[in-house]
Parts: structure tokens; C-alpha cells; sequence
């Protein structure tokens, strides 16, 4: 079977559907995403970025027939995009195009992780079992440091920074503990040893530099991944295992 997976959002959110999208893997698997989130895709038998595809031009202008020919090329389409707009959903319908939409977010008060969410969501379409802890495989050096990645892209996901704060307390009689992604002043009352070791990162190739809140592609998770432990918010919420890859459960 031919399957094409289509899942936008941003990077947090994406992560934590990577078994979800690891279990729906087929004879043969593409999925379509975000830009930054492509090159965090290890299992499909080909990526592309949803914008590449002209597929968020559909329902809005006229439909490319390139694209409704590819779309046809698919079994089964299981589809994160255009959940929550009728008009593209009754477009694809009226196509016969072969679209199961899942919700894109757990609805608020689930009460359950987002992962096992997304896992819930495909488990009547999944021929295969995943690891239900997010992994991304990087052939990296563990080093003894924490990182903290204390923001995330919607304040009511963030857990309160004077937590992050008593954790780095904590961790700092252990290791040294890094900031990732946090401007000066965000830390006004935290240590100075806080202050002077922010996450720096060398990117393949040399260099280096503060690591900004959207520098995630498409080498951080490898950057991340030389922590011992690093703590984020949500679906950031990463730690590095000794197998050689980063795992993200929070």
C-alpha cells in the first residue's frame, strides 16, 4: 500500500507525533510537513515540505493537476492538514481522494500526553508498533551538561521559569547547566553562572553561536542530543539516551 502522511505545525508538536507517524509507516510511506520538520522525518521513503507540494493552495485556488495526480498515486492519505476547514475537507471528498483527518491538537484538559494522543488517533490505521517515546537517531558525543529550554510558542504551555529556575539550582551541583533559546533579561534573578553558560552551539562545518528559539533544523536535535539531560516545555521536553539519539518525552 502506498501512504502518504500529511503533518504541519511547528517543531514541538511535530516531535511528539513522530511515533504516531513512525506507526503508519506502509509498503510505501511520504510525508509531507513543515520546512524545518523535514529533515527530522528517518522512516518515510520520502519527505517533502507541504508548501513545495502546492497543497496549501487547494480549497483556496484552483487545484493544480499536478497535484490532485499525485494525491491519486496514494492508497490511503492520513491527514493532520485541513482538519478544521470544511471547505478543504469537502473539496477532497468531492475529488474522491482517499483522506482520513485527524485533529491536529489534543483538545484542551485531555489529560493524557500528547504522544500517546497521536498514537491513540492512528491505532485503528497502524500496521506497525512504535516506540512511544519520540526518538530521533544522531550519531553524537555525550558531554556532562544540562540544557533548559524554558519557552515555548504559547505561554499557557510553559511551565512557570521559577521552576525551571529551582531545577537549575538542582542540576547545577551535578553539572553545568545551559540556557537554550533565552534573550538577555527573560533570566533577570537567576544565578550569573546561568547568565554566562547559555547553550552555545557549533553547527558541522565550524562556527558558533547563541542558538535562537527557531534554530531546530536541521542539526539542534543532534546539539541537544550531547546533553544529559535537557528540559523544555511540553512537546520540547527532550533527553539524550545512550543508544546515540535523542529522545523527547515530557
Amino acid at each position: 500500500m502506498r501512504r502518504l502522511v500529511i503533518r504541519p505545525g511547528a517543531i514541538g508538536d511535530f516531535i511528539v507525533s513522530l511515533p504516531a507517524l513512525e506507526c503508519l509507516r506502509s509498503d510505501y510511506l511520504e510525508v509531507w510537513t513543515a520546512s524545518p520538520n523535514a529533515p527530522l522525518i528517518r522512516f518515510a521513503g520520502a519527505v517533502r515540505s507541504i508548501a513545495s507540494t502546492g497543497l496549501d493552495l487547494l480549497g483556496i485556488a484552483q487545484p493544480l493537476p499536478r497535484l490532485i495526480d499525485e494525491l491519486r498515486r496514494f492508497d490511503s492519505i492520513v491527514s493532520w492538514y485541513g482538519a478544521n476547514r470544511p471547505e478543504f475537507r469537502e473539496l477532497v471528498h468531492s475529488l474522491d481522494l482517499p483522506f482520513t483527518f485527524l485533529p491536529a491538537l489534543p483538545p484542551q484538559g485531555a489529560g493524557m500526553h500528547a504522544t500517546d494522543f497521536y498514537l491513540e488517533q492512528v491505532s485503528a490505521l497502524a500496521e506497525y508498533r512504535a516506540d512511544p517515546i519520540p526518538r530521533i537517531p544522531c550519531s553524537v558525543m555525550r558531554e556532562n551538561f544540562a540544557v533548559i529550554h524554558p519557552f515555548s510558542g504559547s505561554p499557557r504551555k510553559n511551565w512557570p521559569l521559577e521552576n525551571f529556575r529551582r531545577l537549575a539550582r538542582g542540576l547545577e551541583r551535578r553539572m553545568p547547566v545551559r540556557w537554550c533559546a533565552v534573550r538577555a533579561g527573560l533570566l533577570a534573578g537567576a544565578s550569573l553562572s546561568l547568565h554566562r553558560q547559555r547553550f552555545r552551539h557549533h553547527p558541522p562545518g565550524g562556527g558558533c553561536g547563541n542558538t535562537r528559539a527557531g534554530d531546530f533544523r536541521p542539526h539542534r536535535p543532534c546539539r541537544l542530543g550531547a546533553a544529559r539531560p535537557a528540559c523544555a516545555n511540553r512537546a520540547m521536553e527532550n533527553r539524550a539516551n545512550p543508544g546515540g539519539s535523542m529522545s523527547s518525552r515530557c
